[in-house]
């Protein structure tokens, strides 16, 4: 697996990125983007993660930090992690090793919401991962742990916010998440979805994974919506974390159009 650092501006500031790519292959290859939670992750994190399955398989692999996340520059908000999205995939659309006609969006947690409601509206996006995803923007601002993510996110220091207090990201957050509502925009979906949840989920109740399924029209298909025994929200068992990556990374396989590609075992 090869690794580079990606020059990734949006709009005046530099985001981190890292693009994840097989060791050899001949023509231009699918690209999965990977869509954070928050914060999620850090890219450099990903060689350890879903980069080695998906590259192993001759998939490209792109993950990067939202605006405000860690060393990407900026603050955060929901508007500007949605539009970067937009961003990622133009970006990377213009790389010759790419094939533009492959490529799909792996969303975890609240990465699951924005996957959702960014395929909506853009149809270069050919297929969808779900890995826990928030299924209701409007129910994080209105949780009653919504301070004690708040305080978290201002202790790590890992995510820096235009609103000052809780109560003013809360509402920040309620007015931006509206317009972005998976629920909503579920059934305007028309590429393939994958969507794997925890049955232990701590945080989101297993009854709104099922609703969303079931809007996304995967609820009764075992092969696309699959409700994982034990996992929590955020796979931490490393066994249920390999299960799901190894079963994303088969779904892009089917779906995503692959050319002739050294496929390592």
């Amino acid at each position: 697996m090869r690794i580079e650092t990606v020059d990734f501006p949006y709009r005046k500031l530099g985001l981190d990125a890292k693009m994840f790519l097989p060791d050899t292959f001949k023509d231009q290859i699918p690209l999965v983007i990977k869509l954070n939670g928050m914060q999620g992750q850090p890219p450099h994190e990903e060689a350890n993660r879903y980069a080695p399955w998906l590259t192993k398989q001759g998939i490209a692999f792109f993950a990067y930090d939202y605006p405000g996340v860690r060393n990407s520059q900026g603050k955060f908000d929901y508007f500007s992690a949605q539009e970067s999205v937009d961003f990622a995939i133009s970006l990377l659309m213009r790389d010759e090793r790419i094939n533009p006609l492959s490529v799909g969006l792996l969303g975890e947690s609240f990465g699951g919401a924005m996957a959702i409601a960014h395929a909506s509206r853009d149809d270069r996006v050919r297929a969808l991962a779900l890995r826990s995803p928030v299924f209701d923007t409007s129910y994080i601002a209105k949780m009653h742990g919504f301070e004690m993510l708040y305080r978290i996110w201002l202790k790590t220091g890992e995510m820096r916010f235009t609103s000052m207090t809780s109560e003013e990201l809360r509402k920040e957050f309620s007015v931006q998440t509206r317009y972005y509502n998976p629920l909503n925009l579920a059934k305007q979906i028309t590429v393939p979805v994958k969507m794997i949840v925890g049955k232990k989920d701590e945080l989101l109740p297993i009854e709104g994974f099922s609703q969303l399924a079931e809007r996304l029209g995967i609820q009764k298909n075992k092969k696309r919506y699959r409700e994982v025994d034990n996992a929590n929200h955020n796979f931490t068992n490393k066994a249920h974390f390999e299960m799901a990556a190894k079963e994303f990374t088969a779904f892009f396989r089917q779906v995503l159009k692959m050319p002739e590609v050294a496929v390592r075992e």
